[in-house]
């Protein structure tokens, strides 16, 4: 195990606190999710041989051609490790490895309860970008949803920030465990004990920088 990943486990080690979670913790939900991206995730095997057991990883691969085989080997390592492995909006490979489910973009939210009636996924998260979205991703049928962006990031997709207040009220207005995703760092992620289920994490999951944000 290199530096590369001590912020990480800095992270994890936050979020494995018994009190940081809002509510009870839930059986076969994560505390801490990684998503994979593919210029800021550089190793993913590496990655995932570093994630504490019981950890998420959401492969995304965007069309990768060596995809098919990328999925095979980490749903294989995350089995052997005790991850949760989800692929990011594309069920048919998430059947194809074995992974426990998929991660299904806002946009998709619609698909879900025909998704997981065809595919029989045990688990399936939704991306969501506000309270109304997040409610829709639940009443949907998802597990949990991933709420963005809780601090500044410099991800392209992320919006405006709600900010530690902004994030608090909005989960307590979901009737459903709701994680954390954007600027979380080794730095800010106490900031967030009692007021998620859990936190998501892209760059900061790569990277030794306490500065890291996505």
């Amino acid at each position: 195990m290199g530096n590369r990943y001590t912020g990480l486990l800095t992270i994890a080690s936050i979020v494995a606190r018994p009190k940081f979670a809002a509510r009870s913790t839930l059986i076969n939900l994560p505390r801490l999710l990684v998503f994979t991206d593919p210029k800021r995730s550089p190793d993913l095997l590496h990655l995932a041989a570093n994630l504490p057991p019981g950890s998420g990883l959401v492969y995304r691969h965007f069309g990768a051609k060596d995809r098919f085989e990328i999925a095979g080997q980490l749903s294989h390592l995350c089995q052997v490790r005790k991850l949760i492995f989800l692929i990011g909006d594309d069920p048919a490979l998430a059947l194809a490895v074995g992974a426990d489910g998929v991660h299904l973009p806002e946009r998709a939210l619609g698909a879900l309860p025909r998704i997981r009636a065809r595919y029989g996924f045990s688990l399936i998260s939704t991306a969501a970008h506000s309270v109304r979205a997040a409610r829709a991703g639940l009443a949907a049928g998802a597990n949990w949803v991933v709420l963005s962006s809780v601090f500044a990031s410099t991800s392209p997709s992320a919006g405006k920030p709600l900010g530690l207040c902004r994030f608090g009220l909005a989960h307590q207005k979901v009737a459903g465990p709701v994680m954390a995703l954007g600027g979380i760092t080794r730095i800010n992620v106490a900031r967030l004990q009692g007021l998620s289920q859990g936190i998501a994490l892209v760059s900061a999951a790569n990277a030794d920088k306490a500065d890291s944000r996505t």
